[in-house]
C-alpha cells in the first residue's frame, strides 16, 4: 500500500518528503544529529562534497533514499533561509532489499540513519510525525 504524500496531522503539522532545495538543510540537521554524540566531529567541511550528491539523491523517487522534513510553521526562521523558516526536524534512511520473509514477503527493509530536530524546535511532537513515514516510501 503507498501513502499519499505529503501528509498533514490533525496538529497542522505538514511532513513532506525532502526535495534537492532542502540538501544544505538535511546537512545542517544531520550535523545536529551528529554534534549531540559523545566522540563526534563538529566539522562540517565535508558538506561542500556532499551536496551535490545529496541534491541528486532525493531527484530520484523511486531510488533507495529517502528524507522526510518537518516544515518550521510557527517558529522562528532560522536566518531567513526561506520564508518558511526551512526544516525543522529530520529522518532519512534507505530502502533495501533483502531476501523475503514472513514479516516482509518482498524483501523490502527500511533503514533511518538520521533522525534530528533543531533544538528550538523539540517538544512539539516532530519526533512522532516522522515516525509516521515508516510505512511505504512513495
Amino acid at each position: 500500500m503507498r501513502t499519499s504524500w505529503p501528509i498533514t496531522v490533525p496538529a497542522r503539522t505538514l511532513v513532506r518528503r525532502a526535495v534537492p532545495g532542502d540538501a544544505e538543510e538535511v546537512l545542517r540537521l544531520r550535523q545536529v544529529m551528529t554534534g549531540s554524540m559523545a566522540r563526534s566531529a563538529p566539522a562540517t567541511d565535508r558538506h561542500a562534497d556532499a551536496l551535490p550528491v545529496l541534491r541528486a539523491k532525493p531527484a530520484e523517487p523511486d531510488g533507495p533514499f529517502a528524507a522526510f522534513v518537518v516544515d518550521r510553521p510557527g517558529l522562528p526562521a532560522r536566518g531567513g533561509v526561506t520564508e518558511r523558516g526551512g526544516p525543522a526536524a529530520l529522518v532519512a534512511g534507505t530502502i533495501e532489499y533483502r531476501i523475503g520473509g514472513a514479516p516482509s514477503p518482498h524483501g523490502t527493509d527500511g533503514y533511518a540513519f538520521s533522525v534530528a530536530t533543531d533544538p528550538d524546535a523539540r517538544r512539539r511532537g516532530h519526533a512522532r510525525l516522522r515516525g509516521g513515514t515508516a510505512g511505504p516510501v512513495p
